[in-house]
């Protein structure tokens, strides 16, 4: 699998968000909860929490840069997409029957979680 982009696209920044957000401070979490999820404008967010849009630029800049950090030193959405992959090529396998194919899946597998 290829490393996540700089900026990566909604669904891989929730993932990521579902995956590191208990490492993020709550405020950071709540912000990118809002912008992620909720799909909040900046200035709506600013309104919900209080704060400057300013401040939520920066806790959105501060918080994505902190889960591509958290993903590039521990890959976590990395190996469940290989899992993902090789689980995919393994079941493909069982219903061509290839045997070999299959076991060749499940051993990557088993690599990809020890």
């Amino acid at each position: 699998m290829s490393e996540i982009p700089a900026h990566p696209d909604r669904t891989t920044s929730l993932l990521l968000l579902d995956l590191y957000g208990a490492l993020l401070t709550e405020r950071t979490k709540e912000v990118l909860e809002f912008y992620l999820a909720e799909d909040l404008s900046l200035g709506e967010i600013a309104e919900n929490l209080a704060i400057s849009r300013q401040g939520v630029h920066d806790a959105v800049t501060r918080g994505m840069a902190s889960l591509l950090d958290f993903e590039n030193r521990l890959r976590l959405l990395q190996r469940r997409q290989k899992a993902e992959a090789e689980l995919s090529l393994a079941s493909q396998a069982v219903a061509a029957g290839d045997r070999q194919g299959a076991q060749n899946s499940l051993q990557a597998l088993a690599e990809l979680l020890w």
